[in-house]
């Protein structure tokens, strides 16, 4: 977890666990030597109690002698405006501050006091919720803030934070996990150090104190006196399960699903269903966790449906939580998230009539923001693609069998051409399908035309007519060249 000369963010409350680890951090000085940042965050929750809670650490800081940052956020205005949980709501608020904190002081570590009691109890909490083998690992000794946790730069930047910080990515580090809520007070009576007490740890709205007040004590008097240790052994057992587990995701993930630029991930559900169901559910994970930024409000059910939907002819969709979908075409899955899909043809729809083109020439389509390029070439000058090879921006045309004017446009109901290589007509509608193109991106798609004839569907088939054969002396050369 550490290393000499670290910088550490050490996360303060003011109660038991975190004056105790303060502590500890603070007594390994001599031996270890660290530099240690005290960071405390008021959530506006408890009024003038809160404001004391503050003082005490401020105190805490002055009396070791250390540097401490300490930040007010109104979380109740937040959990409104975020839709969250009052817990959901205050760890949001906490890990950005923290997060912000560590960026000002350039700390990699940032040392929170969860204890074997927190752990026992999240992953109790995690087994009422019904949460899979990752939720029963509980709470991790260590690791980076994920980039859902990262804080965007705050509007006053009140901290006065370097553009450079807002994507600082610290350690959360735990060093009691493993030590006991008895241990800790135990050690805080020989040390003399005299805590505050959260009363709205005492509070049973809250899930989390109804378990350790009501249900751990019920268990270990029942069932299991060693119920804590228990719990938190078993967490550290599929720890280890689930981190083996994870790195044969990520190699099948690497075979099965390609993350586009927009941001979109594409999974060959032909080639994932050849693996055991629980990595088919994982891989699907962690291409939504690829799009959304995490996997809050992600359910088992959500994932089963979306199993269900690859089984159809295609066409179906799954809507997940803040605008993610799941979408099945023609044997992938796209997952994406609405507003961030880019098109292919950047732009809006072209004129009813096409755009003429200048040939040869160049000529601005600015309905595409493209250019195409029409140049004349000798035919011995022309080096043309191999037969399986494809340059999806350049088509070459004879120019003998052009039939000028050349016009750019969209699709019409019952367009068909010749697709190059074939004898008989397709319906272009049937050549998208076959090409797998999904219905909305086939009307950002331009067509070169002449008269009815369909020379090339930009980007993806030449036509036969007008193809370049051994008779041809001058080739026509057009390009699609963007903005």
């Amino acid at each position: 977890m550490l290393n000499k000369g670290d910088t550490v963010v050490v996360a303060v409350s003011g109660g038991p666990d975190s004056t105790a680890l303060l502590n500890l951090l603070f007594s390994l000085e001599k031996e270890f030597p660290l530099s240690l940042h005290l960071a405390h965050l008021n959530h506006m929750f408890r009024g003038k109690e809160a404001e004391k809670d503050a003082l005490y650490v401020k105190r805490l800081a002055r009396k070791f002698g250390l540097p401490v940052t300490v930040g007010k956020r109104n979380v109740p205005a937040l959990i409104k405006s975020r839709k969250l949980s009052p817990e959901e709501g205050a760890r949001q608020a906490r890990y950005e501050f923290l997060q912000k904190v560590a960026g000002k002081v350039n700390a990699g570590k940032i040392a929170v006091g969860s204890t074997a009691d927190d752990q026992a109890e999240t992953v109790l909490m995690k087994m009422l919720r019904g949460s899979g083998l990752k939720g029963l690992t509980g709470i991790a000794p260590m690791r980076p803030l994920t980039p859902s946790e990262l804080f965007q730069p705050p509007e006053d930047n009140a901290l006065n934070l370097k553009p450079s910080t807002f994507n600082f990515q610290p350690y959360i580090i735990r060093p009691l996990l493993e030590v006991s809520r008895l241990e800790i007070e135990e050690y805080l009576k020989k040390t003399g150090l005299r805590p505050r007490v959260d009363a709205s740890n005492r509070d049973m709205v809250y899930l989390r104190n109804r378990i350790r007040q009501e249900l751990l004590p019920h268990l270990a008097e029942n069932y299991n006196p060693h119920i804590k240790s228990l719990l938190s052994g078993m967490a550290r057992v599929l720890q280890a399960d689930e981190e083996y587990l994870t790195g044969i995701t990520e190699k099948i993930f690497s075979r099965t699903a390609k993350v586009e630029k927009n941001q979109q991930v594409i999974v060959d559900m032909k080639r994932l269903k050849r693996f055991h169901l629980s990595i088919q559910r994982r891989v699907l994970r962690k291409g939504i966790e690829s799009v959304k930024g995490d996997l809050r409000g992600i359910s088992l059910t959500q994932l089963d449906d979306i199993l269900k939907i690859v089984n159809s002819p295609g066409g179906l969709e799954i809507h997940l939580p803040e605008d993610v979908v799941a979408r099945y075409r023609y044997g992938d899955l796209v997952i994406f998230k609405k507003g961030q899909r880019k098109k292919r043809v950047p732009g809006g729809p072209l004129a009813p009539g096409g755009v003429g083109l200048t040939v040869p020439g160049e000529t601005e389509v600015g309905e595409l923001k493209i250019r195409i390029r029409c140049s004349l070439l000798p035919r011995e000058k022309v080096r043309l693609p191999e037969k399986d090879s494809f340059l999806p921006g350049v088509a070459y045309f004879d120019f003998a069998k052009i039939k000028l004017p050349l016009l750019i446009r969209n699709r019409k109901r019952g367009d068909s051409f010749r697709p190059l290589g074939m004898r008989g007509r397709k319906k272009l509608k049937d050549f998208f399908i076959d090409r797998k193109i999904p219905r909305e991106e086939r009307e950002e798609i331009p067509l070169l035309v002449q008269g009815k004839d369909i020379l090339w569907v930009v980007g993806h088939r030449q036509g036969e007519e007008a193809k370049v054969t051994g008779k041809t002396k001058e080739v026509l050369r057009v390009e699609i060249v963007p903005g």
